[in-house]
């Protein structure tokens, strides 16, 4: 039994164990069941994916069952989320925890948490670079992402917050070890973090965000000494990136964006990406040359220096509704994406409907449509 499946066991062991001794301790628990449907319409004449190559389905449905659960004991808090994702046409069944930690305040200012949790830094709707663990989905406000196998320290001064990550790996020198300090002046956040990746690997990032009453400005930057950006030369081989990271080629990246109430109940959300380890004009031309065969690099919303996102989305008064539509585009390659949304939030029920529209040639599907029909217990 590996060392990440014993922890687990000693988790569960405990947690069941604690609710059977302890029954007076606070425990909660919600069940949410997603039942996700899409529809493809596949385009064989599109190079990313000729004759359907990849087999693709024209619908693929797959069932989420996600039972959460809460534990709390005095300063002792025990977060447990398994996931359970049933595909009932090829009949395959899959897995996982995305949460299952064990959090302890040692004082009212330092806790540690240990086990797997999800790690959401940044203020980026869709991009999130100072974020080193996880990135969002900006199609669903539900993050439900698996989380990442660490341990956590945080102490809160009364002006500052500091966070120490350890993510352990099978070496020490692939493991991943992050510092986050942050901090709030009036209606400004704002937080500086670094990390180290592993195999040299390393990042110094920072985030902010200043809200008013109808607008609020946020964004993130860092500085990497690697690239995760692949070029493709004339022969159509991946430029490898070199085995030595070093800082004589810093690369960088940065988000801005606002969030601004235009009308009543009317959010416009806008969104700039830009990063120097971008895909050239050259690369993209050699990319498109080759594929499918490097089909690995292919990116659906950006691939270029400038990525731009931007949302317009309604509400009614009593939350139930939201309207919505979403929009990227990449000016390098002339990708765009549009997708437009429909949530409704019953009491136990939530039905999300989003369309994928792609506007060239090197998308997988010329339309693309997902329902989402969850129940809550």
């Amino acid at each position: 039994m590996s060392g990440f499946a014993k922890h687990i066991g000693l988790l569960l062991h405990w947690f069941f164990s604690s609710i059977l001794l302890y029954p007076q301790n606070e425990f909660s628990y919600r069940v949410i069941n997603e039942n996700v449907f899409t529809y493809n319409l596949i385009s064989e004449d599109t190079p990313v994916n000729p004759k359907n190559l990849l087999a693709l389905s024209e619908l693929e449905t797959v069932n989420r069952f996600f039972p959460i659960g809460t534990f709390k004991k005095d300063r002792l808090t025990l977060q447990v989320e398994p996931r359970v994702f049933v595909d009932p046409i090829s009949e395959n069944i899959d897995f996982a925890f995305n949460e299952l930690y064990v959090r302890y305040g040692i004082s009212e200012a330092f806790y540690v948490t240990f086990g797997k949790e999800r790690i959401n830094w940044g203020t980026g709707t869709v991009w999130n670079p100072s974020n080193p663990f996880l990135q969002k989905d900006p199609f669903r406000l539900d993050n439900r992402l698996e989380g990442v196998f660490l341990t956590n320290l945080e102490y809160i001064f009364p002006r500052l917050t500091l966070n120490v990550l350890f993510s352990p790996s099978e070496k020490v020198n692939t493991s991943t070890l992050a510092l986050k300090a942050s901090s709030t002046i009036k209606s400004f956040d704002y937080s500086f973090n670094y990390a180290f990746l592993g195999n040299g690997r390393q990042q110094f990032a920072c985030d902010f965000s200043l809200g008013t009453d109808n607008l609020t400005f946020y964004g993130e930057g860092l500085l990497r000494n690697f690239s995760n950006t692949g070029l493709v030369d004339p022969s159509g081989s991946i430029t490898p990136i070199p085995q030595r990271n070093r800082w004589e080629n810093v690369r960088s990246e940065f988000v801005l964006g606002s969030m601004l109430n235009t009308f009543i109940r009317t959010l416009l959300v806008l969104e700039y990406r830009y990063r120097s380890d971008f895909n050239t004009t050259n690369s993209i031309a050699n990319f498109r040359s080759f594929l499918p065969g490097n089909l690995e690099l292919y990116d659906p919303i950006s691939m270029g220096r400038h990525s731009f996102f931007s949302q317009i989305s309604y509400t009614d008064p009593y939350s139930k509704y939201n309207v919505n539509t979403s929009l990227f585009f990449d000016p390098i390659t002339h990708q765009v994406l549009c997708s437009p949304g429909f949530i409704y939030n019953g009491e136990n029920i939530k039905l999300e409907i989003n369309p994928f529209i792609y506007g060239n040639s090197l998308s997988l599907y010329d339309i693309q449509g997902r329902v989402i029909l969850s129940f809550f217990l």
